[in-house]
């Protein structure tokens, strides 16, 4: 196994992590409270940072942008389905 292989999954551990925080603050007992947001927000800004290098494998990262839309959507829909039911509760986000 080369040094690359290991680079990716160690990368796609921390995008596992992360992701985790993500659904982890958007569970009912964490809506509301100003860290998971802020959490969530950083971590966001984490993934838009976090880009791939021209030397990068690209299967690797058409894999990690797939991973990283899904929840990008998963956040968009828990939101707009709580905007539905609380419009006033749902924070903005940028």
């Amino acid at each position: 196994m080369s040094f690359c292989c290991f680079v990716q999954a160690a990368q796609q551990v921390m995008e596992l992590q992360e992701a985790a925080q993500i659904h982890q603050g958007l569970q009912p007992a964490n809506i509301g409270r100003n860290t998971s947001l802020h959490d969530m927000r950083a971590i966001v800004k984490t993934w838009r940072n976090r880009l791939p290098m021209i030397s990068d494998d690209q299967s690797h990262w058409s894999d990690v942008f797939t991973w990283r839309q899904h929840h990008y959507q998963f956040i968009v829909n828990h939101y707009d389905s709580h905007a539905q039911h609380d419009p006033v509760s749902v924070p903005h986000l940028p």
